[in-house]
């Protein structure tokens, strides 16, 4: 269960943060908008539990 849940987090904070050189999640909040950054990162946590 504890692998799950850091699996989850891993997905979801590698879409919802910046880290600069690496990670840009801002700049693709701002290219595709914020509701579907999030329908992006609940379907791909629903494709790696499933």
């Amino acid at each position: 269960m504890c692998l799950i849940v850091l699996q989850f987090l891993i997905i979801v904070g590698h879409h919802l943060i910046d880290l600069p050189g690496w990670i840009h999640g801002s700049q693709v909040q701002a290219q595709i908008g914020k509701r579907k950054v999030w329908l992006a990162t609940l379907a791909n946590t629903v494709m790696v539990e499933g």
